[in-house]
């Protein structure tokens, strides 16, 4: 297995993994995430969860939130792009691997 799992930063084109999690704070309805400064050498498939701010947080268990929904919109060697049905802040976390 090839990769650096955690470090997009240092992406190289042929790695097979990238994971990790990201936090978009203020009024966002979609976010871009890069891989890295290259492009990757084929499309990866990203699996991808969110956490919408509005919900109160990581440990606010029993709130009575409706979730929106939001997709996964665009996948590329690039990178991949999130999009919500509602402006929020949001955390997401996602591993990305090789077709």
């Amino acid at each position: 297995m090839r990769g650096r799992y955690w470090d997009s930063n240092l992406a190289d084109p042929f790695d097979a993994i990238h994971a990790g999690s990201w936090t978009v704070s203020g009024s966002a309805q979609y976010f871009i995430y890069p891989y890295g400064t290259v492009d990757m050498a084929t499309n990866m498939g990203p699996v991808v969860t969110v956490r919408d701010g509005r919900s109160g947080g990581p440990t606010n268990w029993d709130n009575r939130y409706a979730a929106k929904p939001w997709v996964i919109t665009c996948s590329s060697t690039y990178g991949f792009q999130i999009n919500l049905d509602a402006s929020a802040s949001f955390a997401f976390y996602f591993w990305c691997h090789r077709h």
